[in-house]
């Protein structure tokens, strides 16, 4: 028997199939649109929390060396107060200048040839400042009277790097030293060391600050590191052209000109003769002219007395027609003679005729007693 239930088309059933599967479908992109959606949330913040935390980690920087600056202000404000009142001494012949306190208040200063203890190989002090006020002992148990020292060396460069490697593996000449430190200190270089003589049992404290041609030595005679740095940290060298005042001296008989640049040139030498001494010329002063153009110089010989000038830009040295041992510059740079001066009854007044050849005198009086 045939069966002739109607049966459903195949149309029929894919339209009732593709009907349920559409709400998965649906579901699936919701959940995957969720998935996404939560996934690029998650990121973003993650971003945003890192870039929170990097942003608090550049602010904190940011304070700590806003707070760092502060602190240093505030100490270069209580520094500059505490040396508010201190005095500053000016040495423009040596290109130098220091604040100081009231207890190192510079004493005496001296230009001449000069021995502290322990000189360097071949180089004499050129100069000595006593400083200090104090009566303090030293390492002997005794007073003294100028407890600090500073004192001052004209060299070069050769000289200079000799120094600093026999500082260093303490193998200075003439003393004992035990090098202590090499640092830097207001952008210059700073060689400590202690130093005592042969068959003493005391040291003194030095600190040597080194500058293109010259070194300053810093020395306690009590060992009193904190002054010494004091010193230092208030010092500068004036090393630029212009900052050096020109001046002319003896040392060792030996005529030396330091011209703005701070150079150090040698001009003429004495002369000495054992074998003859009628041979012999002894520079005992040097006059440099106000206009910083000539230098005069007085030598004593055999019974005889010379006059010299030199003129520094041409480098050249001139005799004078007059000779005596009274020589000045008049303001207009020229200069003044007094000669003659025979028995003590008279002397003559010689001048030079003008400024451009001081050396040649002209009589303008007598001086009658």
């Amino acid at each position: 028997m045939l069966n002739t239930s109607p049966q459903p088309s195949e149309p029929m059933f894919i339209a009732e199939k593709s009907k349920s599967i559409w709400p998965v479908i649906l579901i699936t992109v919701v959940i995957t649109a969720l998935l996404v959606g939560g996934g690029v949330y998650a990121l973003q913040t993650i971003s945003a929390n890192k870039k929170i935390k990097n942003l608090e980690k550049e602010i904190k920087t940011l304070q700590d060396q806003i707070g760092q600056k502060t602190d240093n202000s505030q100490q270069k404000i209580v520094e500059e107060n505490n040396t508010a009142n201190w005095q500053t001494y000016k040495n423009g012949n040596y290109g130098f200048e220091f604040k100081y306190s009231k207890e190192l208040e510079p004493v005496s200063f001296s230009d001449q040839k000069f021995y502290f203890g322990g000189a360097f190989p071949g180089v004499d002090a050129s100069w000595v400042l006593k400083m200090g006020n104090l009566m303090e002992k030293n390492c002997y148990d005794t007073l003294g009277k100028y407890p600090f020292y500073i004192d001052g060396y004209l060299i070069n460069a050769t000289q200079k790097t000799d120094w600093i490697k026999k500082l260093l593996a303490n193998d200075l000449s003439v003393s004992l030293t035990t090098s202590l430190k090499d640092e830097k200190i207001n952008d210059s270089r700073v060689i400590w060391y202690r130093e005592r003589g042969e068959g003493q049992e005391c040291s003194n404290l030095h600190a040597l600050v080194f500058n293109n041609n010259q070194a300053v030595r810093f020395t306690s005679l009590n060992n009193d590191e904190s002054k010494i740095k004091e010193l230092i940290e208030n010092f500068k060298f004036l090393g630029n052209e212009g900052d050096y005042e020109p001046q002319a001296y003896i040392q060792d008989g030996n005529v030396y000109y330091v011209n703005e640049s701070g150079e150090k040139i040698k001009i003429t030498e004495s002369i000495t003769n054992p074998k003859n001494p009628v041979d012999v010329q002894n520079y005992k002063t040097v006059l440099l002219s106000p206009n910083n153009k000539f230098i005069a110089l007085i030598s004593l010989g055999w019974e005889i007395i010379g006059v010299e000038v030199y003129d520094i830009q041409n480098k050249k040295m001139y005799q004078a027609n007059e000779a005596g041992n009274n020589l000045s510059w008049l303001p207009d740079n020229r200069l003044k003679l007094i000669a003659e001066c025979g028995m003590g009854i008279s002397c003559g007044v010689y001048e030079s005729e003008d400024n451009l050849k001081p050396w040649i005198f002209k009589k303008v009086a007598n001086i009658n007693f």
